[in-house]
């Protein structure tokens, strides 16, 4: 049950409401401060918020719709009335990286990855404040039951008032591993912006990438801890969330994995950055396996589990460090393209 924080006639204010809303707004001046010439400044990370704020709400709510139809009369009637009924999270990370792409297709960004980059931090900002917002509501749907009175308080447990009984803060919990995340998005914006590959290019995109791939591995974990995960009609195993966030991990790994053997040619090193993820998201799935399967475990299995998506998202992390240019080659390769400008002239 939500909390009123004020009433306006007969229309009430939660403050559930009023922290989102900060957390956007957040989101927005974080975006807007981190906009550089090239990400299309100002003016394209306008556009990015408010295109993927209205239509990530939209493909939220109908991903939600599609999972739980039960809960719904029609798609038409979910669409219609957005302050009833839930949101899967994963169709606004959908939404927004659909717009930065129509964005770069208009020309309104000279670059995609530029663009995401400067969002990347704020967007990591806002899903803390939206995270913490459960703290005022019933959101925070745990599946994990606390008895032990001394893990009755935050950061571990969070009373349920729909239930009626005290959980585990999952959203809270969330919100505390997202502040590592930030930080290092926000390193990575700030020190790597306009770095150089080993291929002599200017990297972007890179600051995204890691945050997807480290809260692709969190929300993995965390949404198995919920009683109220989003399954796919087809699939009552794995959540949506899950499947959204395993093949995001697998995405990004593979991406800077094929760019590591482009830059160092094939190395055994790079065996192993390949069995240590694949290691990593199996343990993440033989756990959730097993959490299904033995309940009563799990205490164990989350710790496995975390284990294991930390793991592939650290492979991930590394894999990116590999193709990145060092301080003397960069400085070489700025001295040989000065001298190549040069001669053109």
């Amino acid at each position: 049950m939500s909390i009123p924080a004020a009433y306006l006639g007969t229309e009430k204010i939660y403050w559930s409401a009023i922290i989102i809303a900060l957390g956007a707004l957040c989101a927005l001046v974080f975006g807007l401060g981190m906009s550089k010439k090239d990400s299309g400044g100002l003016s394209a990370m306008s556009a990015l918020f408010l295109t993927g704020t209205i239509s990530g709400l939209y493909c939220a709510r109908a991903l939600h719709w599609y999972c739980h139809s039960e809960q719904y009369a029609s798609l038409g009637e979910a669409l219609k009335n957005l302050d009833r009924g839930g949101f899967c999270i994963v169709g606004v990370f959908a939404a927004f990286l659909v717009c930065a792409l129509i964005l770069r297709l208009v020309r309104l960004t000279p670059s995609y990855g530029a663009l995401l980059d400067a969002f990347a931090p704020g967007a990591c900002v806002g899903l803390i404040f939206i995270r913490l917002s459960s703290l005022f509501d019933s959101t925070c749907r745990s599946k994990i039951v606390i008895e032990n009175p001394l893990y009755m308080s935050l950061p571990i447990g969070s009373y349920s008032s729909s239930t009626g009984d005290w959980r585990f803060a999952s959203f809270f919990a969330e919100a505390i591993v997202l502040i590592p995340i930030f930080i290092l998005t926000l390193t990575i914006l700030l020190r790597r912006r306009g770095a150089l590959g080993k291929n002599g290019k200017v990297r972007t995109g890179d600051a995204v990438r890691i945050f997807l791939a480290f809260y692709a591995g969190m929300e993995i974990v965390i949404d198995s801890t919920r009683y109220d995960s989003s399954f796919l009609p087809a699939n009552g195993f794995v959540s949506a969330t899950q499947i959204f966030c395993a093949v995001m991990l697998a995405a990004i790994f593979v991406y800077y994995i094929v760019c590591s053997v482009k830059a160092n040619k094939f190395k055994l090193w790079h065996i192993a950055l390949i069995v240590l993820f694949l290691g990593g998201l199996g343990l993440a799935g033989a756990n959730e396996y097993l959490v299904q399967r033995h309940g009563d475990e799990y205490l164990k299995c989350y710790k496995n589990q975390s284990l294991g998506v930390i793991v592939s998202a650290l492979m991930t992390y590394i894999s990116y460090r590999t193709i990145l240019a060092g301080k003397a080659d960069a400085l070489q390769m700025f001295r040989d393209r000065k001298k190549a400008e040069e001669a053109g002239e």
